[in-house]
């Protein structure tokens, strides 16, 4: 199994039909978890009763830019499996140079999303009991 080495430049790719499939399905298995797991409280929150919390405060225009960038990476997964299982790759290559601009945006925007965290927890009501001046109470 691990003794096979793949030689894409000279066309010396198996034949393995039953495999690029199984990719593809996972990969589309899990950009279908991530829209059933979002849609409520961020692809469709406008139909969906919120939290009290869930204001629009509460969700900052780094939240809505870092679900964007989060939701092209599972997108850009199942296109670049299914290019794989297609054959095509030439614009798997291709296409693998935005995956890592990507890479490098999904890291920038996750940044400001942790950092106000807590802040945004705190702005919320939620924080209360979670930080304490008496030390006795931690």
């Amino acid at each position: 199994m691990a003794d096979t080495v793949l030689d894409t430049a000279s066309g010396d790719v198996p034949d393995n039909p039953a495999g690029s499939r199984f990719f593809l399905y996972m990969s589309l298995t899990l950009l279908a978890l991530v829209l059933a797991g979002f849609s409520k409280t961020f692809y469709l929150r406008a139909f969906f009763e919120q939290a009290p919390f869930m204001t629009d405060a509460f969700m900052t225009r780094e939240l809505y830019i870092h679900g964007s960038v989060m939701t092209a990476w599972y997108v850009l997964l199942a296109v670049q499996t299914f290019l794989i299982g297609r054959r095509a790759y030439g614009l798997h290559k291709m296409m693998g140079v935005f995956g890592l601009g990507l890479a490098v945006a999904m890291i920038a925007t996750a940044i400001p999303v942790i950092t106000g965290f807590a802040p945004r927890l705190i702005a919320a009501g939620l924080g209360r009991g979670l930080i304490s001046s008496d030390p006795e109470s931690c």
